[in-house]
């Protein structure tokens, strides 16, 4: 395992283990937001979280060793999912693949099917679906056990409004308010970790640039318009994703689905709520665009 990780995915790992004697800390450097994990002696049980000790090569978790690994630079390959996901979603909750819907061999054929990666019995494993089926849906991942799937399209029932919470952990499906009008296709993304953002997308043949917000901080959240972020053309198929206090917003295609990649920028706490247009590489890839690392792990259909 690296010793160095993010917050978010080394924060939960100490505070489940923080007043054992196995236990892992963080050292965070604030300018680099570099952070390593720290260990305490194996039999001087201490809080980590208090008083750190000095990062070592070999980590305790639970008290089972993890060495570092070193870095390959190759690609593996994890087991065949035991579906076909046309045109379905992938995340990452937590450090657990999840793929979610899309159809089978013909666009008709769709469905709901939910796959996660055990990564002790290194194979995929079906859960309970998404209803009702559907494809060009949006995922947003809300914590390490949950993740929210918006809008998308299904043959049988058309464009869709419907907003779902995967709870991970219980492996069940909640409920969450409709979107204000059906859409595929839409970038969203987390912002400052209770705010659910999503712009533009696809009804009925025409895109959007409109933007809604949903506020999950509040007891019963409901969509409200943004026009602070709706965008300057209609786009279809990207992301959304934050870095410190500058929203950035990636898209892929504009007006009759033409191949348009685009990265923006607004600074969240400025005056003025304006996107900026940053330089993209020429041969920015327009397929299914995701922004998840696996750990070096490549998944296949």
């Amino acid at each position: 395992m690296p010793s160095r990780l993010n917050v978010r995915a080394m924060l939960p790992l100490c505070l489940e283990s923080q007043l054992f004697s196995d236990c892992m800390g963080l050292k965070c450097n604030s300018s680099t937001s570099i952070c390593k994990m720290i260990k305490t002696s194996p039999t001087d049980p201490v809080n980590c979280l208090i008083n750190p000790v000095t990062t070592e090569d070999k980590l305790y978790l639970e008290k089972e060793l993890v060495k570092e690994q070193p870095d390959t630079n190759q690609w593996q390959t994890f087991p065949s999912l035991d579906s076909i996901h046309n045109r379905g979603r992938m995340s990452v909750i937590g450090d657990t693949p999840v793929v979610i819907g899309g159809h089978l061999a013909q666009p008709k054929d769709e469905h709901g099917i939910v796959e996660i990666f055990n990564r002790s019995a290194q194979e995929w494993i079906s859960v309970t679906s998404v209803t009702p089926p559907r494809r060009a849906h949006t995922l947003v991942v809300l914590n390490d056990s949950m993740l929210m799937v918006i809008g998308g399209f299904s043959e049988e029932v058309g464009f869709l409004n419907s907003v779902k919470i995967f709870d991970l952990e219980e492996q069940t499906w909640n409920d969450m308010d409709d979107l204000p009008s059906p859409r595929s296709g839409m970038a969203c993304g987390l912002v400052n970790l209770t705010y659910v953002l999503c712009i533009g997308g696809e009804a009925s043949g025409d895109l959007f640039n409109t933007a809604y917000g949903l506020d999950l901080a509040l007891s019963e959240p409901k969509w409200e318009r943004k026009q602070s972020f709706d965008l300057d053309e209609p786009i279809a198929m990207g992301n959304i994703y934050q870095l410190r206090d500058h929203l950035f917003c990636m898209t892929f295609f504009t007006t009759s689905y033409n191949a348009s990649p685009k990265l923006r920028r607004m600074k969240l706490n400025a005056g003025t709520m304006e996107w900026d247009i940053l330089d993209v590489i020429s041969k920015s890839s327009v397929g299914q665009p995701l922004l998840y690392e696996l750990k070096g792990f490549q998944i296949q259909p």
